[in-house]
């Protein structure tokens, strides 16, 4: 898994190319300036043009020459899940380390994080006009819940550099545990708060609107990453069977989305190579 390629895929356009790497003993996110990448892709919606004009950086199918920016920050092995394995936000969010097996390469999905719902525990003396802001506040549904199907409970194969950042990930946590001391909330996340709460999935949509102005590439939905994983995947010739056991789907309309985004970058690839 050297890289994955964000993709809008309401506009078809591409977003970011982040690598998820563990080489030279330095795990971590990356960036491609794809002003030095050769064969890059501009669009995805069926007008795909390999090498296409203008500056800016964007996201392709990069030589070995490309330029890289690490990306780094609390939490940023996040990213390299959603863009190597496509889980959606709250499926990223509800991950515990119970959920992993790193010597085995392997991962289970079965819960997804809930948006947090509040409600007033002070009888209303607080005079606040959101429950969220009172003081005593009190929750009004669980932190997560069980995938909504039975396609969304799923085991998923590890590339051997995610691996590696999960390592790399949870001995920064371990960190921060020692750091919080007793303010620590040992829940088993994956991706917590700085004293081991789950992460709220606003501060997460916030987190990833941030890491797109460090990037320095236009903004670009959270979902948008789950298009991102299934457009690589079918292009690297993953079995559709195999994509949608990754992805969570229950219906092969899912993957036939897909097809003429991927279709068309391949068209274009093999017209390149043919010159």
């Amino acid at each position: 898994m050297s890289s994955a390629n964000e993709v809008d895929g309401a506009r078809g356009e591409v977003v970011v190319g982040l690598d998820a790497t563990a080489r030279r003993g330095q795990p971590g996110l990356w960036i491609s300036d794809a002003s030095e990448a050769r064969g890059r892709v501009g669009r995805t919606d069926g007008r795909a043009r390999a090498g296409g004009r203008g500056g800016g950086r964007r996201a392709g199918i990069a030589g070995p020459r490309r330029r890289r920016r690490r990306l780094d920050g609390r939490n940023g092995a996040r990213w390299a899940v959603a863009l190597a394995l496509g889980l959606r936000q709250g499926e990223a969010l509800g991950l515990k380390w119970s959920d992993v097996d790193l010597d085995a390469g392997s991962m289970f999905v079965r819960r997804g994080r809930l948006r947090p719902r509040w409600r007033h525990g002070c009888g209303g003396t607080c005079g606040r006009k959101y429950a969220g802001h009172c003081p005593k506040r009190q929750p009004e549904r669980d932190e997560t819940a069980e995938t909504k199907s039975r396609a969304g409970r799923r085991g998923i194969g590890l590339p051997a550099e995610l691996v590696e950042l999960l390592r790399a990930h949870r001995v920064e946590q371990d960190r921060e545990r020692e750091k919080a001391a007793q303010l620590w909330v040992d829940g088993g996340w994956m991706f917590t708060t700085p004293t081991g709460g789950p992460l709220n999935p606003r501060t997460d949509w916030d987190d990833w609107k941030k890491l797109l102005v460090r990037a320095g590439v236009r903004d670009g939905r959270l979902h948008d990453v789950r298009h991102t994983a299934a457009t690589v995947l079918l292009l690297l010739g993953v079995p559709e069977r195999a994509v949608m056991g990754i992805m969570g789907w229950s219906h092969t309309a899912m993957a036939a989305r897909y097809q003429h985004v991927t279709s068309a970058i391949q068209r274009d690839i093999a017209s390149r190579v043919g010159d």
